[in-house]
């Protein structure tokens, strides 16, 4: 098990070699293997080691997300219709409003198309105006 090893590894000396193949195992970036295999200097051993304690930092934290309790699903909500929510004293009041409603679109459904329609607003016979070609 790698992160057994980085970890055995984070405890001891840390020899570089040692530290360069486990994260030849288990690095996921491949110009840092590159840096790690030119040899060691200071900086190429801060970035193994940072490197290798981020790796067991980010294994821990799956652990411990693995670990949590699931929340328990909620109970589906019966879902209704908002309108059938009303009260049934206000149902001779709300079918007012609904009458209301119906005649106010009725007469937008009729009045519509004379506002929409070509020339609409023109006094008949105006003659139309000439497209200029200059």
């Amino acid at each position: 098990m790698e992160l057994a090893a980085i970890t055995a590894w984070l405890a001891s000396a840390r020899p570089f070699a040692q530290g360069v193949a486990l994260y030849a195992q288990v690095g996921p970036s491949k110009t840092y293997q590159k840096l790690f295999s030119l040899g060691e200097n200071d900086y190429s051993r801060k970035v193994l080691e940072r490197e290798l304690q981020d790796l067991v930092g980010e294994a821990q934290a799956e652990v411990v997300e693995l670990k949590l309790p699931l929340p328990t699903p909620e109970p589906p909500a019966t879902e209704r219709h908002p309108c059938r929510l009303v009260a049934h004293d206000a149902a001779p009041a709300l079918a007012d409003v609904r009458r209301q409603l119906k005649a106010v679109r009725d007469e937008r459904s009729h009045t519509h198309p004379h506002l929409t329609a070509p020339r609409a607003g023109k006094k008949p016979g105006t003659p139309r105006p000439i497209a200029s070609w200059s």
